[in-house]
This record gives C-alpha cells, structure tokens and sequence, in this order.
C-alpha cells in the first residue's frame, strides 16, 4: 500500500514540474487550453426507400470543425462517408442535417457521427437505422363500360406507389387460359389514386370475358382483382344492345325488347295517353309510367298490334308462339318449375319462392298497361309482381305468358285483349 501512494506522489510532482518548467520559459504568454469538439447523435428524420437524414448535436470548441457521418448497410464491408460543406464553430451547441442518398430499400444502415477540429477527432459512437421498404402497387378493377357486340372499355383504379409504374390491362374469353395484354403507354407515380381505362375492339360477339389490371413497379407485380362482363350480341334498329342465351335447342334474347322502331326503321308510335291507347288499332308502345328510365330494365310495354305486324322488330328474330313456350317449358322441367328457373334475382317484390335464374332467361317483373276493371281505364299495375309476354297466337287461344310472384309459374293463354301494353321478348328464327 505505501509503494502505490509514492508512485501517485512521484507523477503529482512530475506533472506540476513540467507546468511550472513551461511558465519559466515564457512567462510572458498565457496558457491557452484547446479542446476537442463534442458531439452526439439526436435522432434519424425523413426516412425514405433511398434517403434519410441524420440530425446531430455539435459543440465545435474551436472555429471551422469539420462535421462527416460515416456510413454503410449492415451486409456491406465497405464505409461511405458524407461530409457537411460548411464548418462549424463555437462553443454553443448546434444541430446539423447530414442527408444521406442513395441508400437501398428496406435496408438496415449503421454510422457514426465525427467531428475534427485543430484538437482531434470525436466520434459518437455507431447507431443504426433501416430504410422503408418498397410499396407494391394497389389495382382495383371497376365495371366496364361502353360495352357493345365486339367492343369494350375496361376500367380500374391504381395507386402506383413508385415511380414509372407500368400498367397493363389483361383480358380473355372465360372459358381460355392465355390472357392477352394491352400496356398503356403512360407510367404512373405517387400515392395518389388515379383511374385508368383501355378501349378494346374485336372481342367475340355473345361471348363471356374475364379482365383484370396488371402493375409492374420496383417492389414487383400486382394483379388485380378479376372481373367479368358478356359482350352482346345482337342490336334493334335503335342502337340499343341484347345478350341472348340458349336454352335446350332455343336461342332467346336475354332483355326484353326496347325499341322504339321495326327493324325496317319505320317508327313505333310512343302514346302516352290512356284513353289514345284504348282506342288503337294499331300498333303503339309506352314505358311503364311514362317514365322512359323504366325501359332499361324492364324494356317498354307493347300492344298486339306491334307483335303481328309483318315488319319484324330485329331481323332474323320473331316473337315466339304459344308452342314455343311451351317447348321452353317443358325443357326447363314443366310449368310447375319452369318459372323460378326463368326468372330474374333481382326486381322481383317478395316473391313466393325464391327465383334461381338457372335457365339464365332473366325474366323480369315488367307488370303491364291493362284494363283497370274497376275504372275500366287502362293503367299501369303490377311491375315488380308479374311478368307477361306476348306470344304469336291471338287467334288460337294463346296469346300470352305470363309470370306471377304469387304462384312463380310459367303459365300460358291467360289475357286475350290485343289492346293490353305487354313486355316482348324475342327468339331467333
């Protein structure tokens, strides 16, 4: 114990001789201690794929400190250092931004901080950060439009998520596997949802379509979800478009007819009046309360006199006679069954039973424009309830089929008044 308090003595004595030999000779120049910088790490700001910034504390202690980070990714070997441009004096702490680039995505970094003045270097000891990763595309497909016989809009929504994202709309008949692509000439970028469309033409007629949206950015691939759509495949003289389905050996349209002329181009008188129409001898057609927005769903209101006359509605299709229905109705398991396979899912005002539509007819309630018995006027009645067609038969007894929510059968013969406003729906010849 005492050999170690003489050796602490011993440097005691050294240490003063040495200030005291250094004041001897100058006596006349004070003594002017220098002190190395102090710095520190205060945290890592605006993190990005590629960037951040490290932001640091510095008390320079001495005029121009030189402020770097020194810096790699975990997996590397090799050091990157950044040095701020502008020095650093003073003996007050500031904070200082050294923005790092160039940095790789959903990487892990580690740096240190440095600062060297006349005294030394200072370094803070090494901290770690982890850049974000890179962020997919999100594609959302929205219902097409502009759908016709041999042509088609698709439509979708895409968040792009990087830069230089490339779109590509993918489609092919339902029953293929190859799908075909289409890539848009423009790029996309940023966060922001943005809606993109393709024009596509040729496509088969009456055919089922798959589609979907393809993303490519610097994260990978996304696919979308898939939609479908069927292209029509037959149009009236008005422009307006049918899908048809095929039922045992019969090819039906799948919409009620809702033109407005003959397939000639000799126009169907719209008569609105109720009392105008009692009197008609001749062909006439209404929308279920005058309201035309009715037609694209249930299609307009007919009388006989449209029906029979010789100049047809489509070319190539007729309205079909009592007997083809029945044709129809027996294929589909009797009258009994025909009509829940027959009708519609949707429209339908709480039906007896619940409708299937596996025949894919789609009948909907289109009601009807009839002698009210109570008024003996004719009104509107029955839409969301009752579905009656016209068939080709006044003269034998069956001139029309009807469909009832109260009963959901396919009944055929019932109303005889060529006068009544009746749905028409078509079949090929």
């Amino acid at each position: 114990m005492k050999a170690i308090v003489r050796i602490g003595l011993w440097k005691a004595i050294a240490f003063l001789t040495t200030v005291l030999f250094l004041i001897s000779c100058n006596p006349d120049e004070p003594v002017v201690l220098k002190f190395k910088p102090v710095v520190g790490v205060q945290r890592v700001d605006s993190i990005t794929t590629t960037s951040a910034i490290i932001v640091a504390s510095v008390v320079a202690n001495e005029d121009n400190a030189v402020v770097s980070v020194k810096y790699k990714a975990l997996s590397d070997t090799v050091w990157i250092t950044y040095v701020l441009p502008e020095t650093v004096s003073g003996d007050k702490a500031i904070t200082v931004n050294l923005p790092l680039k160039g940095l790789q995505p959903g990487t892990k970094y580690e740096y240190n901080v440095m600062a060297n003045n006349v005294a030394g270097l200072v370094e803070t000891t090494l901290s770690q950060f982890a850049t974000e990763g890179l962020t997919k595309a999100i594609a959302v497909i929205k219902p097409v439009i502009n759908l016709k016989i041999n042509s088609v809009t698709l439509v979708a929504m895409i968040t792009a998520n990087q830069p230089a994202s490339v779109v590509s709309f993918e489609f092919k008949p339902s029953a293929s596997t190859d799908w075909q692509s289409q890539s848009l000439t423009t790029t996309y970028s940023g966060s922001d949802s943005t809606q993109v469309s393709y024009n596509v033409d040729g496509l088969q007629a009456n055919t089922n379509y798959d589609y979907r949206l393809k993303v490519i950015n610097k994260a990978g691939e996304t696919l979308s979800n898939v939609g479908t759509f069927e292209t029509y495949a037959v149009s009236d003289y008005d422009g307006n478009l049918y899908h048809t389905v095929t039922i045992g050996t019969q090819t039906w349209l799948k919409e009620n007819f809702r033109g407005t002329h003959f397939a000639n181009g000799d126009e169907i008188p719209n008569v609105t009046d109720a009392t105008t129409w009692s009197n008609l001898k001749t062909g006439a057609y209404c929308w279920y309360d005058n309201d035309s927005k009715n037609g694209s769903i249930y299609g307009g209101l007919y009388n006989f006199y449209v029906e029979e006359d010789k100049r047809s509605l489509i070319v190539g299709w007729h309205t079909p006679s009592g007997d083809e229905w029945v044709t129809l109705g027996n294929y589909l398991g009797g009258y009994q069954y025909a009509g829940l396979k027959l009708m519609s899912k949707e429209y339908w005002l709480n039906p007896l039973q619940t409708p299937t539509n596996s025949s894919g007819f789609t009948a909907v309630p289109s009601g009807a424009f009839a002698l009210d018995t109570a008024t003996n006027k004719f009104i509107f009645m029955n839409l969301g309830e009752t579905a009656v067609f016209w068939t080709a038969d006044m003269f034998s007894g069956e001139c029309s089929v009807l469909i009832s929510k109260t009963n959901c059968f396919l009944d055929i013969g019932t109303l005889y008044n060529p006068k009544y406003g009746f749905a028409i729906r078509l079949m090929k010849n």
